[in-house]
């Protein structure tokens, strides 16, 4: 039963009845599906499973669907509702009222033509099990509606009936009731169960069932704010092949309040018990970075692929060390340069193979971080040069990052650096901090193409260029702005001009914006490059392909760093 915050506090419940079903079981239990009636279809990813649900759906029909996080996520909920193709029977009973309507409403709710949702338990001898508070979509699923699609992953195959139940009590209903509270401020209840055994007639019920998910623990988590509530859960959660099984935070209080917060049943406040859950496929790491070492080397000391957040560590030694271990443990490997998967950089990639500037002659970039000298008391680590995480890690090396993946790396280079303001004020509390890490860093060097690059990144200063970025070549020009330096943030975008034509926006093809389709919803928010991150490393286990940055490439970006501070300290060209 569920006390309060504490939804599966020991990780056992998830173990039990979250994990997904290996191809074996999934392929039993489809032949015992069909050969009770039921057709199933199963989808290769979240793209197909909405293409596969929509084929259903005959033009013009009346389809009514339950609250469901897995169709809107899919994408599905905002086609039905407002893509004028179909009845949408929802946003019309919810428009009614409830009184003197309330007869009208029924009939609309208990027998639409199509009906849609998901189930809380299959079985490999091929049963559905469905239970509810109200008991308002089972009449549907029985024999209410024309037909029932129903979307469901693997992680719901259980042997047997008596499995189904044990799952809808000890588990599912537990999850709905944390969401439950957190939603709406009540509690849920198995009030009603309905169990589909057979189909009489074949066709009326159909299953899609998407491809098997990634399991995500994340540590790192707060309940009120900071990167992993911000980018890695939306991002997550808006991509079907990945599920969060586990959250850790940093005491246990923290921990049941981030479980209660995000629903999550599996919450530690020790991280060693997260990373080493059998259900974990991946571990992200979401905390400051003087941190990120010990627990990057406990994940992959569990063989667990491991998403890092950059920098990778607070220097090159760090991040080679953590390189190092992921090679020898043979994982896969992600860190958080997650500008590279922004759509604007795929076109610009695809606009330069294409010769739209001819031969890269030149490049720019100038950026401005934080304004003004007042910041927020949970970034003052990065005040401290020896943290790791500041101007030059962060805003400088994101940019950075993708000036070297676009139009390659520095051969070498010359820099300066300077702390122009040493005094800091934190907001919160109005004391000021002595600053040690550079408000100033410019770069000049020349790329392997030949090339000359130069790039400014400022911050403390009262105001200025965003960020701007220009690539110059022998037959044109391309210019990429956006509102600060932190293109892994800020949406970009992309002008261009041939010849001496003035310079024009260029639209960014939908073909890139809409890769993958069921994250259109966070385009604009910090979540969206790195769940474009997350949906490529997905892909990438998929096909064998190496498109996200590793825990090499960030070893290779913090040997750039390095360089940097060596021409900075020096006064001289050197090596990059």
């Amino acid at each position: 039963m569920i006390k309060e915050a504490e939804v599966d506090p020991d990780g056992s419940l998830t173990r039990r009845w979250g994990i997904r079903a290996d191809d074996v079981r999934v392929k039993r239990t489809m032949a015992a599906l069909e050969a009770n009636g039921i057709t199933v279809l199963r989808a290769s990813d979240a793209a197909a499973a909405k293409l596969i649900v929509l084929d259903l759906i005959p033009d013009a029909s009346p389809v009514h669907q339950g609250a469901s996080q897995t169709l809107d996520v899919l994408g599905i909920t905002n086609e039905i509702e407002k893509s004028g193709r179909y009845g949408a029977l929802r946003p019309r009973i919810w428009s009614m009222d409830r009184e003197t309507e309330a007869a009208e409403i029924r009939r609309l709710g208990a027998a639409p033509d199509v009906m849609l949702g998901s189930v809380h338990a299959v079985t490999e001898t091929g049963s559905l099990l469905a239970a509810s508070m109200s008991g308002s979509q089972l009449g549907p699923y029985v024999s209410g509606a024309g037909r029932v699609i129903l979307v469901v992953g693997t992680q719901k195959i259980v042997p047997d009936l008596e499995q189904g139940l044990l799952r809808i009590n000890e588990y599912a209903w537990r999850l709905e009731d944390a969401r439950a509270q957190a939603a709406y401020g009540i509690h849920s209840a198995v009030n009603k169960v309905v169990i589909i055994n057979r189909e009489i007639t074949p066709g009326p019920s159909a299953l899609a069932i998407p491809k098997s998910t990634l399991g995500v623990g994340i540590i790192g988590v707060s309940p009120v704010r900071g990167w992993a509530a911000t980018a890695h859960i939306p991002a997550l959660r808006a991509l079907l092949n990945y599920e969060i099984r586990a959250l850790s935070a940093h005491s246990a209080e923290s921990a049941r309040a981030v479980g209660q917060a995000f629903a999550v049943g599996a919450v530690f406040s020790d991280h060693e018990k997260l990373v080493t859950q059998p259900d974990i496929d991946l571990v992200a790491v979401t905390v400051k970075v003087p941190h990120h070492r010990e627990l990057v080397s406990a994940a992959l000391a569990a063989g667990k692929a491991v998403y890092c957040e950059w920098p990778l560590g607070r220097d090159l030694d760090d991040a080679r060390v953590m390189a190092a271990l992921a090679a020898e443990q043979g994982v896969r490997t992600i860190v958080g340069l997650q500008a590279r998967q922004a759509p604007a950089i795929e076109f610009v990639q695809q606009l330069l193979r294409d010769g739209y500037v001819g031969k890269v002659l030149s490049t720019t970039m100038v950026g401005l971080s934080i304004a003004g000298d007042v910041v927020g008391q949970p970034n003052a680590y990065m005040l401290d040069k020896a943290n790791g995480a500041n101007l030059l890690t962060v805003p400088f090396g994101h940019s950075l990052d993708i000036l070297n993946y676009v139009l390659g790396e520095f051969a070498d280079l010359s820099a300066v650096s300077d702390v122009r303001r040493p005094l800091i004020t934190i907001e919160e509390t109005g004391e000021q901090i002595v600053k040690t890490a550079a408000d100033q860093i410019a770069v000049i060097g020349t790329l392997t193409s030949g090339a000359t690059a130069s790039v400014h990144i400022r911050e403390a200063v009262a105001g200025g260029t965003g960020f701007l970025w220009e690539i110059n070549g022998t037959d044109g020009t391309l210019r990429i702005t956006a509102d600060a330096a932190l293109p892994e943030i800020f949406p970009l975008t992309v002008a261009g001009a041939q010849g001496r034509n003035e310079l024009a926006e260029l639209a960014v093809p939908t073909a890139l914006t809409q890769k993958w389709p069921t994250l259109t919803s966070l385009e604009g928010a910090p979540a969206f490059n790195v769940a474009r991150a997350y949906a490529a490393f997905a892909a990438d286990i998929d096909n064998g392909t190496h498109t996200v940055p590793d825990f090499a490439d960030a070893v290779r970006r913090h040997e750039v760093i390095a360089a940097i501070e060596r021409s900075a300290a020096s006064g001289e060209r050197v090596k990059a």
